[in-house]
């Protein structure tokens, strides 16, 4: 009974097999139903295997999708606890330099004391 532990590792590392294969139980399986005109029929003797075939191929793809999401998940999580322990508050220095940044530039120009609306001169004409 040890050559189901090595088929399963042998599938696991043959991953485009089990794709192709779930592809094709599927195609003979459904396509006759969907579009009889285009694909003929399989014989009646191979529907059960056809079903296997999915199935088994089926299962083995959830799991792989499964475990592959889990782990993407992992690293989001993980990156987003470690990006939230390095978050630090702003002083009040930054604090400020943010606030004047966000000012309105017409009202800087007035504040610094640089070019103002009262000293232009009006045209003389």
């Amino acid at each position: 009974m040890d050559w189901i532990p090595a088929l399963l590792k042998h599938l696991a590392i043959a991953r485009s097999a089990v794709v192709a294969s779930f592809l094709t139980s599927a195609a003979l399986l459904l396509l006759p139903r969907v579009a009889p005109a285009y694909v003929t029929q399989p014989p009646a003797s191979w529907a059960p295997v056809l079903l296997a075939a999915s199935l088994f191929c089926g299962c083995l793809l959830a799991i792989w999708v499964l475990e592959a999401v889990s782990l993407i998940a992992k690293r989001c999580f993980a990156v987003a606890k470690v990006s939230r322990a390095l978050k630090v508050s702003l002083d009040r220095h930054e604090t400020g330099v943010l606030h004047w940044m966000g000012r309105d530039p017409a009202e800087l120009w007035i504040l610094t004391g640089s070019i103002t609306r009262s000293r232009r001169r009006p045209d003389s004409n």
